[in-house]
């Protein structure tokens, strides 16, 4: 009879029950296992929950002197994030639903960052969330929590390979800030925006915004975040440099096949690397019928064009 697991490290090689670790989770798993750069860290699952509070405190501070050795760094800044059965899925991505924390340095703030993460599961957002979405997921979830190394991120974003405001797939949309992408992803700040080619991977448009603040750690309590003023020789600069952009279109074709849906995907950059925070299906314009925009909206078209002018210089 095969005990389920209390804890799995993301590098884990081994099979993973997707119910067991939850959506996100299972995303990561996946994603280290295909060789991308994401952030260490482990999953606590539903039944490292069922333990006593005594031996979750003591496991958990194990698991995270573990995780600090393996970083060669003492008190490591973690993220503690959600991963629900049924979030980030096809259908429904239950995007800010539940509780994130980042920045998280100690281990007692570790131990009431994951406990509040773990009791958003009950929160009447998630609930309102569930109840929002349909009838058969209005019953609460099982839920694990993810422990992640922080990175210190110098820019951070999203990127859809596709254009969601027309539901072009022959495009890879990313949008860009300084810092981390908190700020981004709830719509608090203008952020830099790039429109790439799939097939060739040439930048078609790019907007650069001015970019006054940014979400960085917070040095006066030595955990969790603060808004702080961008340099200001940063301000109108781009976040992203073409060798980013060229990199990050690459990951996107990747996910994308493997996966074989539109993907939204979370990134971070620091120290000239670049780190995959999160991916997940495209929710809206992957439901519907995929299509190709180009000359006279004929792909036939679209592609000759593309071929034939392949390589000329423009004028």
């Amino acid at each position: 009879m095969k005990i389920p697991q209390e804890l799995i490290w993301l590098s884990t090689p081994r099979r993973v029950d997707h119910q067991l670790v939850g959506g996100k989770a299972n995303g990561l798993l996946q994603l280290t296992k295909l060789g991308l750069p994401v952030p260490a860290g482990f999953v606590l699952t539903p039944v490292f929950f069922t333990a006593d509070l005594t031996r979750q405190k003591e496991q958990l501070i194990t698991t995270y002197r573990q995780l600090e050795h393996s970083l060669n760094k003492p008190n490591p800044a973690v993220a503690v994030r959600s991963s629900a059965s049924g979030e980030d899925g096809r259908q429904h991505s239950f995007a800010g639903a539940y509780d994130t924390y980042l920045w998280v340095r100690g281990i007692e703030a570790l131990l009431e960052k994951v406990a509040l993460c773990r009791s958003s599961l009950f929160s009447e957002r998630a609930a309102s969330y569930r109840a929002e979405m349909s009838e058969s997921t209005t019953a609460v979830p099982q839920m694990a929590v993810i422990v992640q190394a922080m990175v210190p991120a110098r820019a951070s974003g999203v990127m859809m390979t596709m254009n969601p405001s027309n539901g072009d797939r022959s495009k890879i949309t990313i949008e860009s800030t300084w810092g981390l992408g908190q700020l981004l992803v709830d719509g608090t700040i203008n952020p830099d925006r790039f429109l790439v080619d799939k097939i060739t991977g040439e930048l078609i448009d790019e907007t650069i915004t001015h970019k006054a603040q940014m979400l960085g750690a917070d040095e006066q309590h030595g955990s969790g975040t603060a808004v702080i003023p961008v340099p200001q020789p940063l301000e109108n600069a781009p976040s992203l440099t073409p060798k980013e952009i060229e990199a990050l279109c690459g990951y996107g074709r990747l996910l994308e096949n493997h996966f074989g849906t539109p993907q939204d995907i979370e990134f971070a950059t620091y120290q000239n690397e670049i780190f995959i925070l999160q991916a997940r299906a495209e929710t809206v314009w992957s439901q519907k019928q995929a299509k190709v925009y180009g000359l006279n909206g004929r792909p036939v078209d679209q592609i000759v064009n593309t071929l034939t002018n392949f390589g000329k210089t423009k004028t």
